[in-house]
Parts: C-alpha cells; structure tokens; sequence
C-alpha cells in the first residue's frame, strides 16, 4: 500500500502497524506514516496479530491530503495542550546505521530544530536497558501473534516465508512467567516514559537506522538492520503512545524519515507539527 502511494498510484492508503508497519514503510518510500495512539481508531473487522500492539494508521505523499483525512478519522484531539517541548535521548540518535546516514539525521534535526526549538538532550533514564525494551516487545508481541494464529499455523503446512516461521516459533515458546515479567516492564516503561513527555513534550528521533536495505543484503544483514530498527520501532508500540514519520531526508538518494513521538492522544497535535516542519523544508 506504501508503495502504491510512492507510486501516484493512489493517493492514500490505510495500514495498521504492529511494529512498525505504517512508519518503516513510509520511511522507506518517502511518505508520511502516523502510527496512532493504540486505540483510536477503531480495528473492529481487521485481522488481528497483536491485538495490545496493533494500531491504526495511513499513508500519503502530501501533508495537505494527511491533514484532511486525519480531520476525518481523529476529529478533535483528546490531547488539549500544545507540543511545544521536543526532547531528544542520545542512544536513540545513535541508532542510525553508518556515517551518511548521521549526517543526514543531523542535517534533518537541525531543520527540525530552527521550527520547533532545540531538543533538549535527555539522559537515558528508564529502568529498564534499551535491549531490555527490545526483548519486551519481541516476547510481547511475538506471543500475542501466536495466540492469535498458533492453531492455524500447526494445522498444516502453511509456506510460511524466511524469518515469518521462526518469529512464530518464537512467540510459542514464550511462556506465562516470561509474559507476565514483559508486562509489568512494559507498564513501568509506560509510565516513565508519560512522565518524560508530561503534556507538551515529544520525542525527536530517526523513524529507522537509514534508508531501506538493498534487496541483495544478505540474510544476516537484513537481520541485524530489522533488529536495530526495532530498537526504535518498539517504544510507541510499548507505551501505545502516537508516532509520525516525516519524509525529510535521504540516503544515497533514498528516502529516509525523521519522527516525532508525543504523549497519548496528541495524534492531530503531531500532525500539525509535521505540517510546520514539511513547510520549512520547502521553502529550504
């Protein structure tokens, strides 16, 4: 659907993102993606993967036509107050994946920061580790798809491609301990990270590591590039609080996103910022 947009062959399309699958696409082909805060909008009639991670969400090439569907399907944000506070945290922005693609990332928060302000630089204060978050939603999520879709899975030979069965796997083998420990973390985490953004702070930080991997990457290297990724993917899939990627930069010619993460229910509030930065960067 990212690429039928990309492709002017349409002028929107509607996604739900589980881990990312409104923002990273729209990252990767130059669009605007806003993963909702969990809940918004309604998934009634969907099929389910992730039922606590999975969240509207749609894409398009033009803020003005993201802005008129947003008024359609957000109406007026339950978030009353203003995004005036961004806030960045260092081991996120170092997330991105070589030397181009932090420059570029620097080029874009500099624009970003001649709209909407300096980020002020946060330190790393959650208790738990980033690679804790990560294993938090792999195990969450991963066990959800398998209540989901277990039993269709083990009735037969499905042809499920590389990497699809062994997540899978994964999920099944997660047990309740396991689950019950992910759930408590990934509710602290919630929490601290409402305390950070208060009423009027959102995140700055890359949508992905860089533009997408070249289809000729090795499996380990897709590997590697999927599991960084998340890193970042998984924070608004945790607390379900809203994230809009903007496309803003490029690698190699290659499109490649900056987000913006605000506190639940500050969607429109989000989009509306994404509308002052894509101005700005016209008229750069």
């Amino acid at each position: 659907s990212a690429a039928a947009v990309a492709g002017k062959l349409a002028d929107i399309a509607t996604g739900s993102d589980t881990g990312g699958s409104i923002r990273a696409p729209a990252s990767f082909c130059g669009l605007i993606g806003l993963r909702t805060t969990h809940g918004r909008i309604s998934l009634d009639g969907a099929m389910k993967l992730a039922p606590s991670f999975d969240s509207f969400g749609w894409f398009a090439d033009d803020i003005e036509t993201y802005e008129a569907v947003g008024k359609l399907l957000l109406g007026r944000d339950p978030h009353q107050h203003g995004l005036n506070r961004p806030l960045s945290i260092g081991w996120l922005d170092a997330l991105v994946s070589g030397t181009a693609e932090a420059t570029e990332y620097t080029r874009m928060k500099a624009l970003a920061a001649s709209v909407i302000g300096e980020p002020a630089q946060v330190e790393y204060s959650f208790a738990s580790f980033p690679d804790e978050l990560y294993w938090c939603f792999r195990r969450l999520q991963a066990f959800e798809a398998w209540q989901e879709h277990g039993d269709w899975i083990s009735s037969g030979e499905r042809g499920l491609g590389p990497g699809v069965d062994e997540r899978f796997a994964f999920g099944r083998a997660v047990d309740a301990r396991t689950v019950a420990t992910e759930e408590a973390r990934r509710l602290a985490f919630r929490a601290e990270l409402a305390a950070l953004l208060g009423s009027h702070g959102f995140l700055v930080l890359p949508t992905v590591p860089g533009a997408a991997p070249l289809v000729k990457s090795a499996p380990e290297q897709l590997q590697t590039y999927r599991e960084r990724a998340l890193h970042l993917l998984c924070l608004s899939g945790l607390s379900g609080f809203p994230q809009i990627t903007l496309p803003l930069g490029s690698v190699d010619g290659a499109p490649f996103g900056l987000s913006l993460l605000g506190p639940s229910g500050s969607d429109v509030a989000l989009i509306r910022l994404g509308r002052k930065l894509l101005d700005a960067a016209r008229k750069a």
